[in-house]
């Protein structure tokens, strides 16, 4: 009985990872199908689920205080093994990029000043969530 209950709660963090996740990297809710494939994925992939203390606790911290995970990222990479944060964001870019639905894999810019602007915008947007995941690693300590 304990072990189902668990279990349950367990789906239910996951779902709402697969929605945070999904709107902090596309800025735009995920669809049902989406999060099953996310659901199905930690299933049937044992390497996202082992993890350190300290990768669990960051993980959780990301997600109770919703902080920004794409901006955190490249500050926790360390070692050879990724960081479980950094699993669960690839994780979520392969399925995106697998399931057709996300036309941001095959965005292109027409003309140069469009490209540009673009391509700046990004770049600003980038560098303000490296800095933003900088300060919240060294606020909530995170490993």
């Amino acid at each position: 009985m304990m072990a189902a209950v668990s279990d349950a709660h367990l789906l239910v963090n996951l779902r709402d990872e697969a929605h945070l996740l999904h709107q902090q990297f596309f800025g735009r809710t995920a669809t049902t199908d989406f999060v099953n494939l996310y659901l199905k994925a930690h299933a049937e992939i044992p390497d996202l689920l082992d993890a350190s203390v300290a990768e669990r606790r960051t993980v959780r911290l990301v997600f109770a205080k919703r902080l920004d995970a794409c901006g955190l990222e490249p500050w926790l990479r360390a070692g050879t093994r990724r960081h479980l944060l950094s699993r669960k964001l690839m994780l979520v870019a392969y399925l995106a990029e697998c399931d057709g639905a996300h036309p941001e894999f095959r965005r292109a810019e027409v003309g140069r000043l469009r490209s540009w602007v673009t391509l700046s915008s990004c770049g600003l947007k980038g560098i303000f969530r490296l800095l933003r995941g900088r300060w919240q690693k060294a606020r909530y300590g995170l490993l």
